[in-house]
């Protein structure tokens, strides 16, 4: 019975003004796992990311996709 805890991404909310990116925040997530099954989770508060922040956590057909979507 092992237990293992891994920290990843789980939200990221973009805020719009006037087209233009009014602010970016990120809320990662904590959990604990029993033989790989979740048995607990914790949520963190939201943190600020600038825009190249976000850039960085997306893969590169995640990148296209978003840059397609805003045309």
């Amino acid at each position: 019975m092992a237990l293992t805890e891994r920290t990843r991404l789980y939200e990221v909310l973009m805020r719009v003004q006037d087209d233009r990116i009014a602010g970016i925040q990120a809320t990662r997530i904590t959990e604990v796992m029993r033989d790989g099954e979740v048995i607990a989770a914790t949520l963190g508060d939201a943190q600020p990311l600038d825009p190249a922040g976000l850039a960085a956590l997306l893969h590169a057909e995640d990148r296209a996709a978003l840059a397609a979507a805003c045309g």
